[in-house]
């Protein structure tokens, strides 16, 4: 049962979407513990109802200066699109860019690793993170590491 499962089985299916992990976890009824999961998320978002505060204005001032913003996530579509819908976002179109014309704002050090093996820049999102976390970014990518949406705004915008 889910009752079994240890935070370190949880911390193994990371990687997954949450179709995945849930069909890893809990086996043979996946589907229905899917369907319940769903529920859940959706009624979650009742403690984040909306992006971070100052997300959705940057996002707006860039979309302004015709910068492309995607949205790159590890969630699966359907918990995505409850997401995005929740936050009153759109679905974006896919593009054809070369790693060089992206930048990629994760919060943490193995967004940093995955962007370097594939020759994208990465920012640090640090705004939520622990004092320890933070200093685990700044280890990793020292100068760009971003400790407010304001902060980081005025790296984009300048």
């Amino acid at each position: 049962t889910l009752n079994d499962v240890s935070e370190n089985d949880i911390l193994e299916t990371f990687g997954l979407n949450e179709k995945g992990m849930i069909k890893k976890l809990v086996g043979y009824n996946w589907e229905e513990a899917l369907n319940d999961f769903y529920v859940i998320y959706e009624q979650m978002h009742i403690m984040c109802p909306r992006p971070f505060d100052g997300i959705t204005e940057l996002i707006e001032k860039l979309k302004k200066k015709s910068i492309l913003i995607a949205l790159v996530t590890g969630k699966g579509e359907k918990s995505c699109a409850i997401t995005l819908r929740q936050f009153n976002m759109e679905l974006l179109a896919d593009y054809k860019l070369q790693p060089d014309e992206m930048i990629y704002i994760g919060d943490t050090v193995s967004d940093i690793v995955s962007c370097r093996e594939v020759g994208i820049r990465c920012l640090s999102a640090s705004w939520i993170t622990s004092c320890l976390d933070a200093q685990k970014l700044e280890a990793h990518n020292a100068g760009n590491v971003f400790y407010s949406i304001a902060s980081l705004e005025c790296y984009l915008m300048g």
